[in-house]
């Protein structure tokens, strides 16, 4: 039934409905297609992400597409950039580095129970601002749990809110630190790539500039959660008898001294993000002379006669050129190869970058077709002189 249902509302909406009042036949062929992509990925009937790849088959048959607009968009930047971001998660997990991180980011910032919440979500922040989201909470989630059963454990504080506003505190601030890199969270990626589409006249919207904004909301945003979570919803007492400084010295004693590849991959990660950040001509706007590496590399193109290229020059570019330089840099002596190999890559999200590119097809459907002019106009008439909030908050 689950199968059925989806091509069942396609046929009756494509074949019986036909296209509304001022709507073209090509969109009214991607509105039908969308019904039935939405309803797989809605009942699951088939994997999501092979539900992704329908737009391939549905526009194109139905006249709402062509094949090569519609393929055009699983090979749009953002997807290169995406994937160069999972080779460098893959590598930190591979290594450990991202849990050394994690430990000693709770560490510093201290081991009372207030602290440690703290600790918890800054490092599950920092670390989701470049992992995903779901990966981070996944990785955070068996160090959370061990603190809070010591704490279950210890007498007269079973009844403690800890465990609670730790858990919360994981799981809130992965999403908050998402939303601060465009590389955090796919709805990041969709919003760059639709928006020089939509408003082609708007300034380029780069990992730089996009954290120039985001950071900092982020930050805010980190700080009132923590103190919602622990002052407020669950409050914690100011003092305490419990302490995860133990806990945390050992699980640190586990991972041993810094290795070789943890090294290597941290020198990776910090170029990446550097690079990332300092790519524009101008870092900041065009009357503050503070350039980029790409206007000193264009001037050194100049000099030796060659033409520039830094306007050619994308994050997605710089991204897949970091990526490719872990499957170049040798591990150590002891262990051989490289610090990741094609088996490594295999377990890359590929499924997300499927789904992420299905996404795109349809909203490119969405634009090409006239449907998406069709769906603001019919708003427009729904919410006639609605105010502007009731209108932001409409869709």
């Amino acid at each position: 039934f689950n199968i059925l249902l989806g091509p069942v509302l396609f046929l009756f909406f494509y074949f019986y409905m036909g296209p509304f009042d001022g709507m073209s036949n090509e969109s009214f062929a991607i509105f039908c297609s969308v019904i039935w992509i939405a309803t797989w990925w809605i009942n699951e009937a088939v994997p999501i992400p092979i539900t992704s790849l329908l737009p391939l088959v549905l526009f194109p048959l139905t006249g709402g597409l062509d094949l090569s607009s519609t393929s055009s968009a699983y090979g749009n930047k953002i997807i290169f950039f995406y994937m160069a971001g999972f080779f460098l998660a893959i590598a930190m997990e591979k290594w450990n580095l991202h849990q050394r991180i994690a430990l000693l980011i709770i560490y510093f910032v201290g081991t009372n129970k207030k602290r440690m919440v703290l600790g918890f979500m800054l490092a599950t922040a920092i670390l989701s601002m470049f992992l995903s989201n779901t990966s981070t909470s996944i990785m955070m989630l068996p160090i959370g749990i061990a603190i809070a059963s010591q704490v279950s454990l210890r007498k007269n504080l079973s009844n403690s809110n800890f465990g609670k506003v730790l858990m919360l505190g994981i799981a809130y601030s992965a999403s908050i630190g998402g939303f601060a890199t465009l590389i955090g969270t796919p709805p990041n990626g969709v919003l760059a790539t639709q928006l020089p589409q939509l408003f082609p006249e708007a300034p380029d919207l780069t990992f730089s500039t996009w954290m120039i904004f985001a950071l900092p909301m982020s930050g805010v945003y980190m700080i009132l959660a923590w103190l919602l979570l622990t002052r407020l919803v669950f409050p914690l007492p100011s003092t305490t008898p419990f302490s995860g400084r133990d806990f945390i010295q050992n699980e640190l004693r586990k991972l041993g001294p810094m290795s070789v590849e943890e090294r290597r991959v941290l020198a990776v990660f910090v170029s990446f993000a550097l690079l990332l950040m300092t790519r524009k001509e101008r870092l900041f706007s065009a009357d503050v002379d503070i350039f980029g590496w790409s206007y000193y590399l264009d001037n050194l193109l100049r000099s030796v006669g060659s033409a520039p290229v830094g306007y050619l020059i994308d994050d997605g570019t710089v991204s897949v050129g970091m990526a490719l330089t872990l499957f170049m840099i040798p591990a150590g002596k002891a262990i051989g190869g490289k610090l990741l190999s094609w088996d490594d890559a295999k377990k890359i999200l590929w499924g997300i970058l499927l789904l992420f590119g299905g996404g795109l097809a349809i909203a490119k459907g969405f634009t090409t077709s006239g449907l998406s002019d069709y769906i603001a106009s019919q708003l427009q008439i729904w919410l006639g002189n609605a105010s502007p909030f009731v209108i932001v908050v409409s869709p």
